[in-house]
């Protein structure tokens, strides 16, 4: 299988094609951005039928994801994402497993 990079224009973002169709974006989004800055990066992310995208976005989603948190961040990506029919996998996938573990074990 082919693994070809294609444009994503933002810094926080990696773009990877795997095959022919399949698109995988690889995202970042610092704890330093506001949610206007986060709502740009998310808008500019070229979709199709075939995209999944991962990475750390520094979302808290609250009980969707098994989580006794949810922030700003995580409304506006779960808005972005019920905008786009994206689906978050790590809510049936892994509910309730912490993605981040500080080197204290706080979560």
């Amino acid at each position: 299988m082919a693994v070809v990079q294609f444009p994503v224009h933002t810094k926080y973002a990696l773009g990877l094609r795997l095959g022919r169709s399949l698109r995988l974006i690889c995202l970042y989004l610092p704890p330093s951005l506001s949610n206007d800055e986060v709502s740009s990066v998310l808008v500019s992310l070229p979709l199709t039928d075939d995209t999944i995208i991962c990475g750390d976005l520094n979302a808290r989603l609250g009980a969707l994801t098994g989580d006794s948190v949810a922030n700003a961040r995580g409304s506006v990506l779960l808005r972005w994402c019920e905008e786009h029919g994206l689906s978050v996998l790590n809510s049936t996938l892994a509910p309730g497993v912490p993605t981040f573990l500080s080197f204290r074990g706080g979560q």
